[in-house]
């Protein structure tokens, strides 16, 4: 659910840059090490989170590579990498 909530927050980002991804990235990790400590269990979509805003700092070519083989993000919304916000 934080993870999702992370990835759909990327649609009201008016400007997505190096720093508003490690900002992102920073606030994944702290969250997921916070529910690791209060639930004992790793929170692996937080992960897949963190991964999505790293894939929007990369070339369209790159970024749509890794995403062909990566299953695991068909499911989340694409809007920030095609330019329809």
């Amino acid at each position: 659910m934080a993870a999702r909530i992370l990835i759909q927050a990327s649609n009201y980002l008016e400007h997505i840059d190096q720093a508003t991804v490690q900002r992102m990235c920073r606030n994944s990790i702290a969250l997921q090490q916070t529910l690791s400590n209060i639930t004992a269990s790793r929170e692996i979509a937080l992960d897949q989170a963190k991964n999505f805003y790293e894939l929007l700092c990369m070339e369209p070519d790159v970024s749509l590579h890794i995403l062909s083989i990566k299953s695991f993000f068909l499911s989340m919304s694409f809007r920030p990498l095609t330019g329809y916000t």
